[in-house]
């Protein structure tokens, strides 16, 4: 688990799992607002979703991915945008340019 405490008041953690994509199912199934509404790869190396339970801390539930994961994840561009724990959101399909 990874802890953060920005300036704001909001509690950022992390929680490595064995199958996010399975937590985030059984999320929905129960009616979990997830954020963004998909597991999604990072560029940083990892599968994970987020969400913010009722008092606004914000949770993220990741696991690293494989070396083949990460070989196959080429064309990731970062956005301006953040995502809900200050990263960059992604862009799928397309490339960063040199």
């Amino acid at each position: 688990m990874q802890f953060q405490f920005s300036k704001m008041g909001t509690i950022r953690l992390r929680f490595l799992v064995d199958d996010p994509d399975a937590l985030f199912s059984e999320y929905r199934q129960r009616g979990v607002k997830c954020n963004p509404n998909s597991v999604h790869d990072t560029s940083w190396g990892t599968r994970e979703f987020a969400l913010y339970d009722l008092d606004r801390n914000a949770l993220t539930f990741y696991r690293d991915l494989t070396s083949a994961e990460k070989k196959g994840g080429c064309g990731v561009k970062l956005s301006s945008k953040r995502g809900p724990h200050g990263e960059h959101e992604e862009r799928r399909g397309e490339t960063s340019g040199p």
